[in-house]
């Protein structure tokens, strides 16, 4: 079925619910990159200004060739942890949405009468 068929155009977010351990490991992960990008940033801003200056690789006692090769594996690292932490937000988001649309949806039960209702209780091994 087609979602233009449904009376109500509504989707399902339960996918994106998400636990309170799971949460807090993507808010940990988060934590965990931001400081990956603290401690990287320096270093590859230094390589990518100083890279072709002799003093430079003396003092980091390696080849201009090394040094780039070290820049692209920090842009690497610096580009995975960005990446990281736009994945775990709009995870973070979405758990969010999910849990809004949850209560949305859920109807109160003020008006139901127990009284109406028989409960049966059944044996666990039949």
């Amino acid at each position: 079925m087609m979602k233009s068929e449904h009376t109500k155009h509504e989707e399902d977010y339960t996918g994106y619910l998400l636990s309170e351990q799971k949460r807090t490991d993507l808010h940990y992960h988060n934590w965990r990159c931001r400081e990956t990008i603290e401690r990287l940033t320096g270093e590859w801003e230094l390589i990518g200004k100083y890279h072709e200056r002799l003093w430079f690789q003396r003092a980091f006692r390696m080849s201009q060739d090394e040094l780039l090769e070290r820049y692209r594996e920090l842009a690497y690292h610096l580009t995975w942890a960005e990446k990281d932490i736009e994945t775990n937000n709009w995870a973070l988001y979405m758990h969010g949405v999910a849990v809004e649309q949850l209560h949305k949806d859920m109807t109160p039960f003020d008006k139901l009468d127990m009284t109406q209702h028989r409960l049966v209780q059944k044996n666990l091994f039949d």
